[in-house]
């Protein structure tokens, strides 16, 4: 049985890999969930209708099926809309925690190249400087 390593004995690179691959996993996850209740969900449906169908020719029938389906279509739009929504948020926030973790390692290899390199003025975490949307 191998020993379990403390997470503070790991290297920053390793932590971020490990962090990345737990997010990776996660939004896997979720797709697969998400395709999953589709495909089902549509079997329940079909299966409701041929039901509903079977032996009787109704066109009342009919215009309830397309009507749950319409309704059934805007809620699964407005779901997946604010999945999408939540999912930007998430990567974005990611994204501006990276930068500001890197900025430091960024700013010693841009002087390094040119030492008389000056600021594009953007804050720590990439986001533009308050200063520079003002207008004069």
């Amino acid at each position: 049985m191998a020993a379990k390593s403390n997470p503070q004995d790991l290297s920053k690179s390793a932590t971020e890999r490990i962090s990345r691959a737990k997010i990776d996993q996660l939004y896997s996850t979720v797709r697969l969930a998400i395709k999953w209740a589709g495909i089902l969900g549509a079997a329940y449906i079909a299966k409701e209708a041929i039901i509903a169908f079977a032996g009787k020719s109704s066109s009342l029938l009919v215009q309830m099926a397309f009507s749950l389906f319409a309704n059934l279509n805007f809620t699964v739009s407005i779901t997946l809309t604010g999945c999408a929504k939540l999912w930007a948020l998430r990567e974005r926030r990611l994204r501006r925690r990276k930068v500001e973790q890197m900025q430091d390692r960024i700013r010693e290899l841009e002087t390094r190249i040119d030492p008389r390199r000056s600021s594009s003025g953007l804050l720590r975490d990439g986001k533009t400087n308050p200063a520079d949307t003002e207008r004069s």
